[in-house]
């Protein structure tokens, strides 16, 4: 399929990518909206300068920008509107962040997760990309990389945020075409 094939047949795809302000979410957008996708970013731009990685894609007819946050039942149905596949990057992140601010971090990391997942659930969004940490592991042993299979160890609030959330997702996705994957990103 050539790539312009490719872009039209992405057209009728809208990724809502929460936290696609940020390093990782902004890049993915500039790699979605490359590639024909149609891309819906959520962010609380709690983060000054934030929105200035995102200025680019203004210009873009395939772009939305939602200022809003994951804990708000009101934004997150706004920005569920249509939408088609989830890529969930928005957190706090990091283990000095949350140890600094441990209930905006709980409130962030767990609890909007669950209201997000929840009512991507409840409008039978099946599509829903987590991203969580390698952090889940604790420390390991440094002679082999961990695995899928390895107990998980959580050392810090973010990690626990990120193993609560992984559980819930899994929970609610049994059972049902709800159909979430977690991956778990290095933090180094």
């Amino acid at each position: 399929m050539k790539a312009e094939s490719k872009k039209r047949a992405h057209k009728d795809r809208l990724i809502l990518v929460t936290g696609g302000a940020g390093y990782k979410g902004s890049t993915l957008c500039r790699e979605l909206l490359f590639r024909g996708y149609t891309v819906r970013v959520l962010d609380s731009l709690r983060h000054r300068d934030r929105e200035r990685s995102l200025a680019a894609f203004f210009n873009y007819p395939n772009f939305e920008f939602i200022k809003g946050d994951i804990t708000n039942s009101k934004d997150v149905k706004r920005a569920l509107e249509s939408i088609s596949d989830i890529i969930h990057l928005a957190a706090i992140v990091g283990d000095k962040p949350c140890e600094r601010d441990p209930k905006t971090a709980i409130e962030v990391n767990y609890k909007g997760t669950q209201l997000l997942a929840d009512m991507a659930k409840r409008q039978g969004i099946s599509r829903f990309l987590f991203a969580s940490t390698c952090s889940n592991y604790g420390i390991t042993d440094p002679r082999r990389p961990a695995t899928e299979e390895d107990e998980l160890n959580p050392l810090s609030l973010y990690a626990e945020t990120k193993v609560d959330c992984e559980k819930y997702l899994i929970d609610i996705g049994k059972n049902s075409s709800f159909s979430p994957t977690i991956l778990r990103f290095s933090t180094g």
